[in-house]
């Protein structure tokens, strides 16, 4: 349907009209977590929306691109789209939607590991979400808000903000955004039996206001698109998700395209799985986080841990030793070209841990010396409670 309505547009001539409808395709790719395909559409409808001066539908299309382009490790570019969209946003009332994503206070935190300053931004938006009283806006800053206070070592503080966002969270492809930060919390504090019944049990939606739509419960970047006219088009995936999305277990079937909600889930519980020691489980998700890579994106979403990292601990955790030590040096690498701060040390944790799972001649050496930089690390940028797991993990290669 949006394909034929991007015919349509290029038939009729309308620059305006058609970057709307591609706008719709990005927004669909979006949905589905094909992040590559989000970026090429995003960027291509701009191109038409300035050619029209379209500015009121250039402003929700350059936070897509935006975003897009900063989780495929495009961040200049994503940066000099920030710089475009802020004066504009600000200029035409839409200042709403920065709370979405922005790439500059997300590149800030990368490069610097300043997660204090980063708290303060959304402790912000958070305020600002309240004086909207937008469910989908206040959805988003709890999941924020609840990542850093995970960072902190605040981990149940960390937990009561993911179930708050849980609350405000609809039914749809984004579903499943809150519930992969509680699997994940929920891990880390010793609770693995309540991470392996998140997985299975799929989505626990909140109900619908009577105020609002289901799609007015969406992530404020869709909410935004829908009030430009794209509803009908851009959101047509996403509305029909949501009909079965409360039904539905977040572990992947044959034949069923994942969801940006599923994806973000599933990633979370590799990591969850191999905390809470259930490693056989996490490594059947190995080919999830293949795939995952393959959708062009670096990262999971909201705490930006490297795909690579990941599918490390996935195939770490199914004895696949090769592939996981090269996915293992591709994160650091990785880490340090971006650069990543918080990954770097992050990395280096799952690596150490991945070589004393092993226990190959030389691997506990090479184990002690990466958790002593991650100790360095961690206690630089301020995560005590991950300083306590490179201790303890420390302690196993000094016994090894």
């Amino acid at each position: 349907m949006i394909k034929r309505a991007v015919a349509m547009a290029e038939r009729i001539g309308d620059d305006e009209l058609l970057g709307q409808e591609i706008e719709a395709l990005a927004i669909h790719h979006l949905a589905y977590g094909e992040i590559r395909e989000t970026a090429k559409f995003a960027l291509k409808a701009a191109e038409l929306l300035r050619r029209a001066g379209g500015l009121w539908y250039l402003v929700d299309d350059l936070l897509f691109a935006e975003g897009a382009l900063f989780m495929t490790g495009r961040t200049a570019e994503s940066l000099a789209l920030w710089h475009e969209r802020q004066p504009l946003a600000e200029r035409l009332g839409r200042v709403e939607l920065r709370w979405g994503f922005d790439a500059s206070a997300t590149e800030t935190l990368l490069r610097t590991g300043d997660i204090h300053s980063f708290e303060l931004f959304w402790k912000s938006a958070a305020e600002h979400a309240l004086s909207l009283q937008d469910p989908g806006s206040i959805w988003q800053t709890h999941i924020n808000l609840g990542v850093v206070h995970f960072w902190k070592g605040r981990w149940q503080e960390a937990l009561d903000s993911f179930e708050e966002a849980e609350k405000n969270e609809a039914a749809g492809a984004f579903s499943g955004w809150a519930p992969a930060f509680i699997l994940l919390t929920r891990a880390y504090i010793g609770d693995g039996r309540g991470a392996l019944a998140i997985l299975r049990r799929g989505p626990s939606a909140a109900p619908e206001p009577e105020s609002h739509s289901a799609s007015s419960l969406l992530f404020p970047m869709l909410k935004a698109a829908r009030s430009s006219g794209l509803g009908l088009t851009g959101l047509l995936g996403i509305i029909r998700e949501s009909r079965s999305m409360r039904t539905r277990s977040f572990l992947p079937r044959r034949g069923r395209r994942i969801t940006n909600g599923t994806w973000t889930v599933l990633l979370a519980a590799v990591e969850g799985l191999a905390i809470a020691g259930e490693k056989a489980e996490a490594a059947k998700l190995y080919p999830v986080a293949l795939e995952a890579i393959k959708t062009g994106a670096l990262f999971r979403p909201y705490d930006f841990r490297l795909l690579d990292t990941l599918a490390g601990i996935a195939a770490g955790a199914g004895e696949n030793w090769t592939q996981a030590e090269e996915h293992f040096r591709t994160a650091l690498r990785r880490a340090e070209e971006l650069p990543h701060a918080i990954e770097q040390p992050e990395a280096r944790r799952w690596y150490a841990w991945m070589l004393l799972e092993r226990n190959a001649p030389g691997d506990p050496e090479k184990a002690r010396q990466l958790l002593t930089e991650a100790l360095e690390m961690y206690r630089r940028i301020g995560m005590p409670k991950h300083v306590e797991l490179a201790d303890a993990l420390l302690a196993q290669a000094q016994r090894a």
